[in-house]
């Protein structure tokens, strides 16, 4: 039972930092954005 749950979160929190990192990607690379102005 706890595998199961442990599997569930891992499978459903894995798709969602992909997700996530990806959106961040294309934020900070996003041409119209000003050079130089992102926080790191």
């Amino acid at each position: 039972m706890t595998k199961t749950i442990i599997q569930w979160i891992f499978l459903g929190y894995v798709p969602i930092m992909a997700i996530m990192k990806t959106l961040l990607y294309y934020i900070h690379e996003d041409p119209r954005g000003n050079p130089g102005t992102a926080d790191e």
